[in-house]
């Protein structure tokens, strides 16, 4: 019950290929520079370790992450607990991180009825807000803060729903009118509905709706400037007061077992993140009427068990990140990573970042963008020594290549893993952080035939070519001491 209670609270430009040997010389100064500046920016890790008693089982979690304009943090978790005896007991945290990861202060708010859901900056102002949930009532609780981590003010809107909600899956996205759309769903009696709760940039609510519709993973404004899509199993069209319009059919979306949908407008499109039937992550890109553009998913062969989750934001510039959790045996969720990518706005694959430890699992992901063009991400770890289900929390703050920095005394087993360009007419670029030894490339083709190797030194970007080879599709692995750390797909074209 834990670990459902858990899962559904959460949810470069392509360089051009230089011809000339002083234009590629000139390029691998330029890789240097970025991977330098890069290096520059703040990037830290922050562990919150659980605090529970023994015998008990206790997720402790960072649910989402702000910042203010001197770089300092903010995030908003959860402790939630079950001691087998009473129900489940469920702490609220607030904390304020400097530009190094170190909590500066705290406010802890223990068996609250509210639940932290969301956290953000208020524009123009030295505030923020947190929103929280009541899982009594089905209430939302808007609290606004100082730097100080001092109260405001405080606003709680009723939304009439049902209490006999079996399900919450807490997504929300970003309307035209710079609101904030949230979603969460449930069931009055033997109906299944939606809540959708509009806040506007100050975190006050501003409208509720309930509608009576199968679940809904997803919503996402009709970019006509007219009602929303509702992506669950299917694709149901919503005016603008959320009453159902009609059926658009079947999408390949396994939603509701996987909790796995987020969708944004790009533009006049829409862009939908989600676990296939396969469990393999695709990104999609919709015109106004849902029919597909272009989708690009991470192949099946490579070697994992599957994919669960994720979380995807975009830049202004249209930069887009998404993350997912890698667990390595089929429905085996007790060993997972975490896969980060970055996409251009076509849907290239710019990079791919994977951190991984060998001690303990990943989980739990969501995605902020950090003011200096890095990226916050937060979570939780299970840790796989303990017999009970135990999680800490934890943020890192990653650089705009998506690594953490070597200067941060991190475990040797924390590894991060940068490949770009992807696709490529060129050199292929590749780094490797936080681990001590070199390590080497394997490449394979679409036939599994091994076709080259090469060595990397480890915490260095690595241009590595392969002018032999044909155009076509490349399967990599990259090892140290024998054992794979990182694996993906590598398309070489013209």
């Amino acid at each position: 019950m834990i670990k459902i209670f858990y899962y559904t609270i959460l949810k470069f430009t392509y360089m051009k290929t230089f011809q000339t040997i002083a234009t590629k010389i000139g390029a691998i100064i330029i890789f240097f520079f970025i991977l330098s500046s890069v290096s520059a920016q703040s990037t830290w890790k922050h562990i919150r370790e659980n605090p529970v008693s023994d015998g008990n089982s206790s997720f402790l979690i960072y649910v989402d992450c702000t910042q203010d304009l001197n770089n300092n943090s903010y995030c908003v978790g959860l402790n939630i607990t079950d001691n087998f005896e009473d129900n489940l007991l469920m702490d609220n945290i607030l904390v304020s991180l400097d530009d190094k990861g170190n909590i500066t202060n705290e406010y802890t708010n223990v068996a609250n009825e509210y639940a932290f859901v969301h956290i953000a900056q208020i524009p123009d102002t030295e505030t923020f807000y947190t929103l929280s949930f009541n899982f009594i009532d089905r209430s939302w609780l808007t609290t606004v803060w100082d730097y100080d981590l001092t109260k405001i003010s405080e606003e709680i809107v009723q939304t009439g729903a049902n209490e006999d909600i079996y399900d919450f899956v807490f997504t929300h996205t970003k309307l035209k009118n710079g609101n904030l759309l949230f979603l969460t769903n449930g069931e009055d009696g033997s109906d299944d509905y939606a809540l959708f709760t509009e806040v506007n940039p100050n975190g006050k609510v501003v409208n509720t709706y309930i509608t009576y519709i199968d679940f809904c993973a997803s919503v996402v404004e009709n970019p006509n400037g007219s009602g929303y899509y509702c992506i669950g199993d299917g694709v149901i069209e919503l005016d603008n007061n959320f009453e159902v319009l009609q059926d658009l059919g079947l999408v390949d979306v396994v939603s509701e077992y996987n909790y796995g949908t987020t969708g944004i407008n790009l533009d006049d499109k829409i862009l939908l993140n989600y676990i296939s039937v396969e469990y393999y992550p695709e990104l999609t890109l919709f015109d106004k009427d849902m029919k597909i553009i272009k989708s690009v998913k991470k192949d099946s062969s490579t070697d994992v068990g599957g994919f669960l989750f994720n979380s995807m934001i975009v830049s202004e510039n249209k930069e887009i990140y998404t993350a997912h959790q890698i667990f390595q045996e089929e429905f085996d969720f007790s060993k997972s990573n975490i896969v980060l990518t970055k996409y251009d706005a076509n849907l290239n694959e710019i990079w791919e970042t994977i951190i991984e430890d060998s001690i303990n699992s990943y989980q739990g992901i969501q995605l902020t963008l950090a003011n200096d063009g890095g990226i916050i991400i937060s979570g939780l770890i299970e840790l796989l020594s303990i017999e009970n289900d135990i999680s800490n929390a934890f943020v890192f703050k990653l650089d705009g290549n998506g690594m953490l920095s070597s200067t941060n005394e991190l475990k040797p087993s924390l590894v991060a893993t940068t490949v770009y360009p992807n696709p490529s007419s060129g050199p292929l670029n590749i780094a490797v952080q936080n681990i001590t030894e070199n390590c080497v490339l394997q490449l394979t083709n679409a036939t599994g035939t091994h076709v080259a190797q090469k060595n990397i030194l480890n915490n260095e970007l690595n241009n590595l070519d392969f002018p032999s080879l044909p155009n076509g599709v490349y399967y990599y692995q990259v090892l140290s001491n024998n054992k794979k750390i990182s694996s993906g797909k590598w398309i070489k074209m013209q």
